[in-house]
């Protein structure tokens, strides 16, 4: 019921499951240049399909900008921060008061409210001047009768060793002491959710962990520095993700 193909044909791959853009695109760039000499039957590129990317949002800080690597409508706006040296030579933000912070659009965090999974990593070089309930980075309710268990927060509680992961729980919220953070350098941190559970990672391994209940509203835009009922965060940022999964 079809008429004839008239053509070559290289390299057929059959996968059970759709491959997405970048999964394809690993297709083609597996091509390789045409040999000059009789070649030998190589075997097809194996290409893994890949599963969706969890990633949401991803900030360099070029410039002392908050654009978000792919997608301009998620670009922050900084307010008062910096450009300091990043951990890479790069550009970071420095932040030492508290009309300091970048807000983000409400769509970083759409997906990332109640008791979502998510995660939020970035590096931080904690300064010289103690803070206390310093907001690293926070989003959420925290004022109202839905205040409960309403934000998704990590602060800086005093002299760069001392984090609160803030969740503003009656019942719950967490204080971890990292003394190797207090050493003036950069430090990578993620917290991450996946219910009921929470993990704080430093340096790539975990460093506290708990279980609580979430209900992040959307009230306050996600926040890096100063927050509304939060103090002023003081040292420099770099390379902030966030992603829907833990």
């Amino acid at each position: 019921n079809r008429g004839a193909f008239a053509g070559g044909v290289d390299e057929l791959s059959i996968y059970d499951t759709a491959l997405d853009s970048s999964a394809v695109a690993g297709l083609y760039a597996a091509v390789t240049a045409v040999p000059t000499t009789a070649p030998m039957p190589t075997a097809a590129p194996q290409i893994a399909p890949t599963a969706s990317d969890p990633l949401v949002a991803r900030y360099a800080f070029s410039n002392g900008l908050a654009a978000e690597d792919s997608d301009m409508y998620l670009d922050g706006t900084v307010y008062g921060a910096n450009v300091t040296a990043g951990r890479d030579g790069g550009d970071a933000l420095a932040f030492y008061d508290s009309d300091a912070y970048v807000e983000f659009p409400a769509a970083v965090t759409a997906s990332l409210t109640g008791d979502a999974s998510r995660t939020i990593c970035l590096w931080l070089k904690l300064g010289n001047i103690s803070t206390s309930n310093g907001a690293i980075f926070s989003y959420g309710t925290s004022y109202g009768n839905d205040a409960e268990n309403g934000m998704f927060a990590l602060e800086t509680l005093s002299n760069g060793t001392h984090f609160g992961v803030d969740f503003l729980s009656e019942y719950y919220d967490a204080e971890v002491t990292i003394g190797a953070a207090g050493d003036l350098k950069w430090h990578h941190f993620c917290l991450s959710y996946e219910y009921p559970a929470w993990v704080l990672y430093f340096d790539g391994a975990e460093a506290a962990s708990g279980n609580a209940p979430l209900n992040t509203g959307s009230s306050n835009a996600l926040r890096v520095g100063a927050h509304p009922n939060r103090g002023a965060f003081a040292g420099g940022v770099d390379e902030l993700s966030i992603y829907d999964t833990a």
